[in-house]
C-alpha cells in the first residue's frame, strides 16, 4: 500500500521504483476514505 500525504491510498503490486521515488504499481486500486475510487491495469510495453 502507498499512502500519499493528502490522503489518497493505492494498493497494488510493486513493479519498479527509481532514485526519485517514482513508483510503478501493477493492478492498482485507488482508495479514497477507504472506498475504491478507481482501478488501473498494468500494460507492459512490448
Amino acid at each position: 500500500m502507498v499512502k500519499l500525504k493528502w490522503g489518497l491510498e493505492y494498493n497494488g503490486y510493486l513493479v519498479s521504483v527509481d532514485s526519485y521515488m517514482n513508483l510503478q504499481l501493477a493492478n492498482a486500486e485507488e482508495l479514497t476514505d477507504g472506498q475504491q475510487y478507481n482501478t488501473y491495469q498494468f500494460k507492459r510495453d512490448t
